[in-house]
């Protein structure tokens, strides 16, 4: 019974802790320099959910709607919008 009690105070902190990390743009930070190895075009396309013969409007169309999805602000995964931009990026300079 005792660990169950640690367990959820840990849960409440990390909780907190991702609130906070938020609110100063920490984990945003953190998450960018977790992905900041080049992508290639095929992994940028994969992520966007595009294929090679979509024009670079329907891209930039899907990465907005991925983007707003997952936006930290609204509680959305840090790093995923740090690996949805750095997508966007690819594709803009594989163009």
């Amino acid at each position: 019974m005792g660990g169950g009690v640690v367990a959820k105070a840990f849960v409440e902190a990390y909780k907190q802790g991702m609130i906070n990390a938020q609110r100063t743009g920490a984990a945003t930070q953190t998450a960018r320099k977790a992905v900041q190895k080049m992508m290639t075009r095929q992994e940028a396309q994969q992520i966007l959910g595009v294929k090679e013969h979509d024009s670079i409007n329907d891209m930039m169309q899907r990465y907005a709607r991925l983007a707003e999805a997952n936006d930290p602000g609204k509680g959305g995964s840090p790093y995923l919008r740090a690996k949805i931009d750095q997508a966007k990026e690819a594709v803009i300079k594989s163009s």
